[in-house]
């Protein structure tokens, strides 16, 4: 059932331009979590929905390209901008809620071609790659990054773009 939400050790919020669900995703769950579900007042579930029909319209604006690109991809990758802030204060909120540990994706398309593995988390600088010493990846979904300090997941970057890759 879907409201076994309750038994995930962490959730996580993420969205994209092709989804039209709840943000809120649980470890280990095929689908998301449907809001209604969540213990969240009436407001809280509105605001995440704008959050991340904000998030959506970002990257649209980003895969659409244009001018706008670079500015919309900054919005989705850097964990100051406004969109992040927003939405790491989401997860800050359902974590409080829940009682779960609440992760914050933060996208990773551009990367640099050597050291991407070794990249440390973008707020604190401390290592983040979910590889343990043996070589054997950690189980977070597909997330090859996570900072618990910092409640941030990521992604390998996909495109080997050197001039973007410092976002």
């Amino acid at each position: 059932a879907l409201s076994s939400w309750r038994s995930a050790k962490s959730l996580y919020l993420y969205t994209h331009l092709f989804d039209r669900g709840s943000p809120v995703q649980a470890r280990g769950f095929d689908h998301a979590i449907p809001l209604y579900l969540l213990p969240l007042k009436e407001t809280q579930r509105e605001y995440l929905m704008h959050w991340a029909q904000s998030y959506r319209n970002h990257d649209e604006i980003w895969i659409g390209s244009g001018a706008l690109e670079v500015q919309a991809y900054k919005q989705l990758a850097d964990p100051t901008s406004e969109l992040s802030k927003e939405g790491r204060e989401h997860c800050a909120e359902l974590e409080a809620i829940t009682k779960k540990p609440t992760y914050y994706f933060l996208l990773r398309y551009y990367g640099r071609r050597r050291g991407e593995d070794t990249r440390r988390c973008p707020l604190c600088s401390k290592p983040w790659a979910t590889q343990r010493r043996s070589g054997e990846p950690l189980q977070f979904d597909a997330f090859a990054f996570q900072c618990d300090r910092c409640r941030l997941i990521s992604n390998r970057a996909s495109d080997d773009n050197e001039r973007l890759a410092h976002i």
